[in-house]
């Protein structure tokens, strides 16, 4: 289970851990760190939302911040790492 994206000069693949190394990992368990890896997109993010959707991939919704100028949606790979979509506002000086 895995999903590649491309994302410009290089693809990005995220997947799940192979079955010979299940056994070494507690049931249930999502990994824990404080990496994200973000992912400028010039298109509608509701269009990227919709997309990743639609291939299985977990996604938040969308989400902004006062006088911040993007929109911002975590998604979440099969083991648990967080990843963001980020869009500049429309009309934002940002």
């Amino acid at each position: 289970m895995w999903v590649l994206l491309d994302v410009g000069a290089v693809n990005l693949a995220f997947h799940k851990i192979g079955d010979q190394y299940l056994e070494k990992i507690d049931e249930g368990y999502l990994f824990d760190n404080n990496t994200k890896i973000v992912f400028t997109v010039d298109l509608d993010i509701e269009s990227a939302r919709n997309e990743l959707l639609s291939k299985n991939v977990q996604m938040r919704e969308v989400k902004t911040f006062e006088n911040y100028g993007f929109w911002l949606c975590d998604g979440t790979d099969p083991e648990g790492n967080v990843f963001q979509l980020k869009t500049k506002k429309k009309n934002s000086p940002l």
